[in-house]
């Protein structure tokens, strides 16, 4: 593995443009490679990628009216119970179904009535318990949006990413976040789960290191628009051309929130006392094979051909089911991120100041180590430097 830099050159302020091109031409044939594609040299063959923007189209038939008083106290029957838990408080709700429009709204969870979709977080309920959750769901409400969110299990009952959970609402489904992985095969259960025909938004992450993709788990997801893995996901191994014939998709972040863990590595080198231990070799070395690896080129390329997936954008600026919003990419402007290697033991100790310093999409220099520091070697998002052939 080496860096090739045979692109980098001195400016000369008294060429045109063209002249200049001519010159480095002349200097090195081998540049005007570069000057087609910029792109890395790929270890297998490539796939069709397809590089015309599919404009994402919305004809989803799904209710825009709030919800019903019976959609809205589903969560607090006894047989479908997801009572929510937050900061160790239970709101549970006996008199949902008699209580007064004032009642309802005056209850922590009670704005949720205006949505015009069901939003199902059911933390560590069984497949049993899911199943009977979902199909209640189904038919009650056959058109009404659903966001869900299901938590991966090591024991094959008690998983809930399962098609006996989905299918009751298997065309109303418009986000999935899939949580808790006790596997590195979480997004293959997501397939073996079946067809998401109307899913838009996809979601990873929360203990999920390791993982391994196949392009095959993201084939049954035709409409989704957004991709995340969040909270410091890290990936093993990951099929060639994954992700590239999703004609509609606009977001992809692979590493959101991984400043939780550079900023734990940031406060472990200044001796801050907020330091959680130190963070396992093994993720700064998968961290680094995303940007680095020449088992990965394939994605870099992806991602230059393709910039506006790793473009900013605003909550709903992409589709909007009634009330329903695709989230915002979390990603910020070029040259909006802070220098971090300035960042001092005061700053650190800033937590909401630090939260602003690192963009989602890193930049690294892959001469170097793969730490905190080198998250920003350049003034664009790119996962590589310009021209970095890799002999395979």
């Amino acid at each position: 593995m080496h860096s090739d830099n045979r692109c980098v050159h001195k400016k000369h302020p008294c060429l045109t443009l063209f002249s200049l091109i001519i010159l480095l031409i002349l200097q090195d044939p081998s540049f005007v490679e570069c000057l087609v594609d910029d792109l890395e040299s790929e270890c297998s063959e490539p796939a069709v990628i397809q590089t015309k923007r599919v404009p994402p189209t919305a004809a989803f038939p799904f209710r825009t009216d709030g919800l019903t008083r019976a959609e809205f106290c589903l969560r607090f029957v006894p047989e479908t119970s997801c009572i929510p838990t937050m900061f160790g408080t239970v709101y549970e709700f006996d008199n949902c179904h008699n209580a007064t429009d004032s009642e309802i709204r005056a209850h922590p969870w009670g704005s949720s009535i205006e949505k015009t979709y069901i939003d199902f977080d059911c933390i560590w309920k069984t497949r049993k318990h899911m199943t009977v959750i979902t199909k209640a769901l189904g038919g009650m409400s056959p058109t009404r949006a659903l966001t869900i969110a299901l938590y991966d299990h090591a024991d094959d009952q008690r998983l809930a990413i399962h098609k006996d959970v989905i299918e009751p609402v298997r065309n109303q489904v418009i986000q999935l976040s899939t949580f808790y992985c006790t596997s590195p095969n979480i997004t293959a259960k997501v397939y073996a789960m079946g067809p998401l025909p109307n899913l838009l938004h996809f979601q990873l992450g929360l203990d999920c290191q390791g993982l391994i993709i196949r392009k095959a788990d993201f084939s049954g997801m035709p409409q989704v628009r957004v991709i995340q893995f969040i909270s410091a996901t890290t990936i093993a191994e990951m099929e060639p051309y994954t992700f590239t014939d999703l004609n509609n998709l606009q977001i992809l972040t692979l590493e959101a929130q991984i400043v939780d863990v550079l900023y734990t590595s940031a406060v472990k080198d200044h001796g801050h006392a907020l330091a959680r231990g130190s963070l396992p070799d093994y993720f700064f070395e998968r961290a680094r094979r995303l940007h680095c690896d020449c088992s990965f080129a394939w994605f870099r390329n992806f991602l230059k051909k393709k910039p506006y997936l790793t473009a900013a954008r605003n909550a709903g600026n992409l589709l909007t089911v009634g009330s329903f919003k695709l989230p915002e990419s979390n990603i910020r402007a070029p040259g909006s991120s802070a220098n971090v290697t300035a960042l001092t033991r005061r700053d650190l100790e800033n937590v909401d100041l630090f939260q602003h310093q690192w963009p989602p999409v890193l930049s690294v220099n892959c001469a170097l180590d793969f730490n905190w520091r080198n998250t920003q070697a350049g003034n664009k998002f790119s996962y590589n430097t310009a021209c970095y052939n890799l002999d395979c």
